[in-house]
């Protein structure tokens, strides 16, 4: 939307998950008078996120992204305290950290299919 439409100052969306919903948002820094344009295009692509898997380049980043921040914060020994307090709490088996980047170095394309057509089926 910013580079191929120049209608954005900004645009991110980010990703909340909890142990049984989560959300998902998109911010836009757009003029009042192009904001009708933006979300237009912010719909067509999570339209898009339903009907097309995610490129393995992509979900290659997206990994690396995800076990290069999860190491960083395991860094911290509060951090690893919450990391093991809120596994014994809402999971019935406890990971490791090893364990959990592993988990995240075997996800493959498929893996999101049906969720993705299921969280976003409300765009329908």
């Amino acid at each position: 939307m910013r580079e191929r439409h120049g209608l954005a100052y900004y645009v991110r969306t980010l990703a909340e998950t909890y142990s049984d919903s989560g959300y998902l948002t998109t911010q836009a820094g757009v003029p009042t008078v192009k904001a009708e344009a933006a979300i237009k295009i912010i719909l067509a692509e999570y339209r898009k996120m339903t009907e097309e898997l995610v490129s393995e380049s992509e979900l290659k980043r997206a990994k690396d992204l995800l076990q290069g921040k999860s190491l960083l914060q395991m860094e911290a020994t509060d951090n690893l305290a919450v990391w093991y307090a809120r596994q014994a709490i809402l999971r019935k088996k406890m990971l490791t950290p090893q364990e959990f980047l592993n988990q995240i170095k075997k996800l493959q394309r498929s893996n999101y299919e049906r969720p993705l057509k299921k969280f976003l089926s409300i765009m329908a």
